[in-house]
């Protein structure tokens, strides 16, 4: 199995995936392809998912600790999606921001 970390041996099937319809990509090649990129996005829910819990649910996480989770899973995410970080900026930081002002909230500025 393959680590959260390491690189696929099918990298340039993402730039294929990427410019390739299945009425261009060679016999037999999409369903393997598109299975490549499902399997990938299904990492990246995992990791957000299981950072999520940690942070909501770890009672000896400190916001430091939290932050560096955060960042551990976005360079994972990243690793897996490395032209999407755009898009891991519009889903999965908000995500994780909010997780972590639920688990420790800022007092009001205003004093309100």
């Amino acid at each position: 199995m393959e680590s959260v970390g390491s690189r696929s041996s099918a990298g340039p099937a993402r730039a294929i995936l990427s410019v390739m319809s299945p009425d261009t990509a060679p016999a037999g090649a999409w369903p393997s392809l598109v299975a490549e990129e499902e399997g990938r996005a299904r990492r990246a829910r995992v990791i957000a998912d299981l950072t999520l819990a940690m942070i909501l649910q770890e009672p000896a996480l400190t916001p430091r600790q939290a932050e560096d989770l955060v960042e551990g899973a976005r360079r994972a995410i990243l690793d897996l999606f490395p032209d999407k970080e755009r898009a891991y900026l519009m889903i999965y930081a908000p995500r994780f921001a909010r997780a972590i002002a639920e688990r420790w909230p800022q007092p009001d500025p205003c004093g309100s």
